[in-house]
């Protein structure tokens, strides 16, 4: 499948695949990830925030309405910033296509 396509619970999976799970975030000594327990780094910025930073993704937004986001010889485009930064955190590692998922 094209990383450019990826989206949902797909591109979560191949976020993880890539990068790991964004850091866990600590309250008042007890984990917590924003009030969701289900990884979703591509709508979720507690999760999918820190893993822009630790990348170091630069994002625009283009004039289309989507956003752009480059880093570490990678790019990803998307409706979201998100979405765009996964994306991009993905094809750093697997380039412009990744495996097909055998369920």
């Amino acid at each position: 499948m094209k990383t450019a396509e990826l989206e949902g619970a797909l591109l979560d999976y191949w976020v993880e695949r890539a990068a790991g799970p964004a850091p866990t975030i600590v309250f008042g000594g007890a984990c917590g990830t924003n009030g969701s327990s289900r990884y979703s780094p591509s709508t979720n910025w507690a999760q999918g925030g820190p893993l822009i930073e630790r990348e170091m993704l630069e994002i625009r937004n283009e004039v289309w309405g989507g956003f752009n986001a480059m880093g570490n010889g990678c790019y990803g485009d998307g409706p979201s910033i998100l979405i765009a930064a996964m994306r991009c955190i993905v094809a750093s590692k697997y380039g412009e296509e990744v495996p097909d998922i055998k369920e």
